[in-house]
């Protein structure tokens, strides 16, 4: 996570997937944690970095495609930056991924 975090920062965020690519090509044991790519972005959004947060939220969607989770913070991240219609297609897809998903359906109930 750290030398990912070192990239990052050298590529000012940009390209996320790239540099976690180059990264894994160059060692095939790297891997990462979706909890803790996570935590690192509400870390970067409490820090009020916000367009950072957005990069890592959308590294984890990414990275971890089947779970609901990481859908759910991109969908915060999304409507924290005023990107509302994404918003609302990355809370679906949380929902679609777990229909149990309380915060998703909230956000999702109170736009109608």
């Amino acid at each position: 996570m750290k030398l990912l975090r070192q990239n990052l920062i050298k590529n000012n965020y940009q390209n996320p997937y790239n540099v976690y690519r180059k990264l894994y090509q160059a060692n095939q044991n790297y891997s990462l944690k979706e909890d803790e790519v996570n935590t690192w972005g509400y870390q970067l959004l409490e820090q009020n970095k916000k367009n950072e947060a957005l990069q890592v939220f959308k590294l984890n969607t990414l990275l971890f495609p089947k779970s609901w989770n990481v859908y759910d913070s991109y969908g915060e991240i999304l409507e924290t930056l005023g990107k509302r219609k994404e918003a609302i297609i990355n809370y679906r897809k949380s929902l679609e991924l777990n229909p149990d998903d309380t915060n998703a359906r909230k956000y999702l109930d109170d736009k109608k």
